[in-house]
């Protein structure tokens, strides 16, 4: 596929529904990234461009379901020439496209969970190998190790006149928990035979991997519920908790999840509890419940017992919404 495709009335029409329906649920803290400042950053990085006009297709899709398969066909052309123009960053990184790097990540990323989860896929790694934003999410991860948070946010990315006239500290794209009722959960225990579990691994390397990955999970959950002995109010689900995580985790972890290695894809599953608290987002529904199911389909079965916890909270979890009327929320806030 070429990297130029001509703009047309239907890309127009995209752009439309991006800034009046779809921008101001990505930043609540700062609506004038999303509304302002991303879009002038992608009229001078057509790769960001493209990936706002794939983001926006894919969920015009979800509102218009008669209009769904053009819309995705569309999206799909303009996700893989920005991906493309994406990629072809990371070699020359720098502090004049490491913002454009950022953003166009995070839009990856939702463009890869909004096409909704697909046989094989375990949101890490499909069929063996690492999915495509991963490697773009690493990437991420050294932009801001090499060149600082200042840097990405600057330039158009910088604060409008109107956002510091405000006053306010922004919590930034990532800082916000959503409204829909969430089911409280005791994870000590069921965490705590999780690290039981990692110490039997007889592979130093995997075991090493499997520690760090397991640590950061238990940060996530106390960040979300608390602990039995200081419990949250509230659930506090928040993306940048749940994101934390992937983040965090080595690249030797993510090689043994290829690798099928089962107790990697255990703490996977466990993760899938603080993935499910994010359901009612237009673009996450449907990931815990699917990465779930491909776990238990690829361990043997003599390690189901270790999934009964993470599934029972899913269930449960799935309950509580029934109850409450809870509805899948399209202006989530990332």
């Amino acid at each position: 596929m070429p990297l130029h495709v001509p703009w047309d009335a239907e890309d127009l029409e995209l752009f439309f529904h991006y800034l009046s329906s779809l921008c101001s649920g990505l930043g609540l803290g700062d609506k004038g990234l999303w509304k302002d400042r991303v879009p002038r950053l992608a009229f001078r990085r057509h790769g960001v461009l493209r990936l706002i006009l794939a983001v926006s297709a894919l969920h015009l899709a979800r509102q218009e379901p008669h209009r769904r398969h053009p819309l995705e066909e569309r999206a799909e052309v303009h996700f893989t020439i920005g991906l493309r123009r994406t990629t072809d960053i990371l070699p020359s990184l720098d502090a004049e496209n490491c913002a454009e790097l950022y953003e166009s990540s995070i839009l990856v990323c939702i463009c890869s969970f909004a096409k909704r989860p697909r046989p094989g896929n375990l949101l890490l790694v499909a069929e063996g190998s690492e999915v495509s934003w991963w490697k773009l999410f690493k990437g991420v991860r050294i932009a801001i190790e090499t060149f600082g948070i200042p840097t990405l946010f600057s330039d158009e990315l910088g604060p409008m006149p109107s956002d510091v006239a405000g006053g306010q500290p922004d919590d930034g794209p990532h800082g916000h928990g959503h409204s829909v009722d969430l089911k409280m959960v005791e994870w000590e225990d069921a965490l705590g035979r999780l690290c039981a579990l990692i110490s039997t691994c007889r592979n130093e390397r995997q075991r090493e991997a499997c520690q760090s990955a397991s640590n950061m999970l238990m940060w996530c959950f106390q960040e979300t519920y608390g602990s039995t002995t200081s419990p949250k109010p509230a659930v506090d689900a928040k993306f940048n908790t749940v994101m934390a995580w992937l983040y965090c985790l080595p690249d030797d972890f993510i090689g043994y999840m290829c690798g099928k290695e089962p107790i990697p894809l255990i703490i996977l599953a466990h993760f899938t509890v603080l993935l499910n608290n994010l359901d009612s987002v237009w673009f996450m529904n449907g990931w815990s419940s699917h990465v779930l199911r491909g776990v238990t389909e690829t361990l043997e079965p003599a390690w189901n017992e270790w999934l009964k916890w993470p599934t029972l909270q899913i269930e449960q979890s799935r309950e509580v919404v029934m109850r409450t009327g809870s509805c899948m929320d399209s202006e989530m806030i990332i």
